[in-house]
């Protein structure tokens, strides 16, 4: 159970980075917070088949953002060169 509750804290925490991500921080922090209620509800899941869909779920979300990276490059090259 020590686990879980880490592992929905780090889920919360990354409610503080909607700001500079935007909403997919939100739907990440959402998921990750999910999550552990949903396996201490049911509690026959084991801990291995969660802490695999956990980094699943981290991981693809991370490859999104660092997929959506370039938008962030042309858009604030584009804001300089209007300035």
């Amino acid at each position: 159970m020590v686990w879980l509750g880490t592992l929905m804290a780090t889920g919360i925490h990354f409610l503080l980075f909607i700001p500079v991500n935007g909403r997919v921080m939100l739907y990440l922090s959402v998921l990750c917070t999910i999550l552990p209620i949903a396996v201490a509800v049911f509690k026959d899941i084991p801990f291995l088949v969660y802490g695999v869909l956990d980094g699943v779920v981290k991981i693809g979300f991370g490859l999104y953002l660092f997929l959506r990276w370039d938008t962030y490059l042309v858009e604030k090259s584009t804001f300089i060169e209007r300035s």
